[in-house]
This record gives C-alpha cells, structure tokens and sequence, in this order.
C-alpha cells in the first residue's frame, strides 16, 4: 500500500514538472529569459543588413515594397558551455533583442523564427522580411525629386541593448528591380530615437534614392508643351475670323483639361505646388491668355482697326512661346 501510494506521489510530482515546464515557468533546455550585460550594462547587439531587393517607390501613396534581411547577434554567458555544438532555439526559449520596425505596413516573415546558440554563447538570429514601409517624402520638386530612404528599427526597452554595426555584413544588392528611381548605396546608421518620456536605442538603414523623371517628360510635360503650343496657333489666323480663332482657343483648354484629368492618377496628392503643378497652372494660364488674346485681336478688327489687330497677333507670335518656355525653364531649374 506504501509502495503504491509513494509511486503515485513521484508520479503527481513528475506530471507537475513537466506541466510547469512546458507552461514556460521553468526553463527547460535554454537560457534565461532576463537580458545579462556585463556589470548591468545594456547587452551589446551586433546588427548586419542585406537589403536583397526594392520592388516599387510609390509618391502617390508614399509607400516602399522592399524585401531585406537582418542579422543579428549577441553573447548571453547563461548558454555558454551548455551544449557541445551549435544548437537552435526557438526565439521564446530564450532572451532576444525585442526590436520593432516603426515604418512597417504590411511585412511578412520569410524564415523561421529561431535563434542559433554555439557553444561559446554566442546568439545569432536572422530574419528575412518582405513587405510595404512607409516613407515621408518631401515631393515639392516632383517629378525630378531626390529623398533618402530608410528602414527603421528600434528596440521595444529603452536601456537594455546597444546595438554596434557589423561593417563586412552591411550589404546591398547591385541589380535593384525599381526602374523608375536610381537607387545610390546606402549605410546602417546607429541612433538614439526619442519615443515620448524615453530615448531607445536603434538603427535605420538609409540609401538616397533620384525619381527618373524622364517618364513624366514624355507621358505629361512634353504633351502640355504641345497643348500650349497649338493654343498659339490663334496668332497666325487673321483676327477677323473671329470664329476660328475661339475655336482653336477653345478647343486647346478643353483638351488640357481632359488630359490633366486623366493623368491626375499619377500626380501625388499632397497639399502644397509640386513642380508639376507649377508648370500645370501656367500651362493653363498661357492658354487662357491666349484665348483673351484672340478675342482682343478680334475686338480690334471689328472695329476697324484691322492693322493694328495684325501687329498685336505678330508680336504675340514671338513674345508668348518666349514667355512660356523660360517661365518653365525657371519652374523646373529654380
């Protein structure tokens, strides 16, 4: 009877073991779950980068797709010696870094989430990440903007880590899949983030980035040129043709107002004169202007003054597509 009651308690206190540590109350084959720095100091976090790919960089909406790797790696002496060779963890079996990425929107976990521990202690953990960032773009010079980008990253508990660059594993990929920007090379940047009542430690990977604004050259500004340019044919129609000159006036707003609307799609919408914007309205203008033109010129054959309405289309001729061709060199080189 003793002997049966003894192997019932060995048995209660076995399955409360295990129980206990499978809850995580008691560490089973790992380390602590407390970060250890020498002294109390914050555990020192070496932090490699490998930006694999840029997908897209979107003014309109100001997002990046971005697909990029992050290493990271520590010395925690609770694991040193424990085992005789490399052995993986999972990352709640012992303590990492918590780390948040402050510009994600939609990024996804391309690996496991696990952590490598040799036999010295030393901790490595690498995580692949592909997804859409936000960006703060400054586009006022759009569509021949420039802006540095970043990746941003910042520890969750202010004071327990200090993150220190790994120079050989900051890494960039030469072939980049963004054709409308060129990509320059970018740096791991260490930095103190202010968060409200605290400053945490983090790191951002920036690389500066040109829009390639030759696509805007031949999908908007060039066809407005032309816009402009036969709204000007008004100064070569003899001003007591009244009706052909409106027509062709006319004719021109309408058509810069059906183009601007169907490329509105690709203008940012932000609430301050782009560059594009700029050279927008004075497309606008210098049609408008040509219009009261043809009507002035129109007013002055009507009533009689048919030499002087000639002289006034001439010297239109040459002072309007003057005008508007340094107006525009100042809008896009100022």
């Amino acid at each position: 009877m003793f002997r049966s009651l003894g192997l019932a308690v060995l048995c209660t206190l076995a399955l409360l073991v295990t129980c206990t540590t499978a809850a995580g109350l008691l560490p089973a084959d790992a380390g602590s779950l407390e970060a250890r720095g020498a002294d109390g100091e914050p555990v020192r976090v070496s932090v490699g980068f490998l930006l694999i790919d840029i997908l897209d960089i979107n003014g309109v909406t100001q997002t990046m797709r971005a697909d990029f790797s992050v290493h990271l790696s520590w010395k925690d002496e609770s694991l040193a010696g424990r085992w005789p060779e490399r052995r993986v963890l999972g990352v709640g079996e012992t303590w990492m870094p918590d780390i948040q990425i402050v510009n994600d929107l939609s990024l996804a976990r391309k690996r496991r989430d696990v952590v490598e521990v040799e036999p010295d202690g030393t901790v490595t953990y690498r995580q692949r990440y592909f997804g859409d960032l936000s960006v703060n773009m400054n586009l006022k010079d759009f569509p021949t903007d420039s802006h540095t980008f970043g990746i941003k990253f910042v520890s969750a508990s202010p004071g327990e880590v200090e993150f220190v660059a790994l120079e050989d594993r900051i890494i960039q990929s030469e072939a980049l899949s963004v054709v409308d920007w060129a990509v320059g090379k970018g740096d791991l940047v260490m930095e103190q983030v202010d968060i409200g009542l605290a400053t945490t430690p983090g790191f951002t990977f920036r690389f500066p980035a040109s829009r390639e604004g030759r696509y805007f050259l031949w999908k908007m500004i060039f066809p407005l040129a032309m816009i402009v340019f036969m709204s000007f044919a008004v100064f070569w129609i003899d001003p007591i043709h009244i009706e052909a000159q409106m027509g062709v006036a006319s004719g021109a707003m309408l058509t810069v107002v059906a183009f601007l609307f169907s490329m509105s799609a690709l203008s940012p919408k932000v609430p301050y004169q782009t560059r594009l914007d700029r050279y927008t309205f004075l497309s606008i203008v210098m049609i408008f202007l040509a219009l009261v033109e043809a009507v002035l010129s129109s007013r002055l054959a009507g009533h009689g003054r048919k030499a002087a309405a000639r002289r006034f289309d001439v010297a239109c001729r040459v002072l309007f597509p003057v005008v508007f061709l340094v107006l525009s060199l100042i809008v896009f080189l100022k």
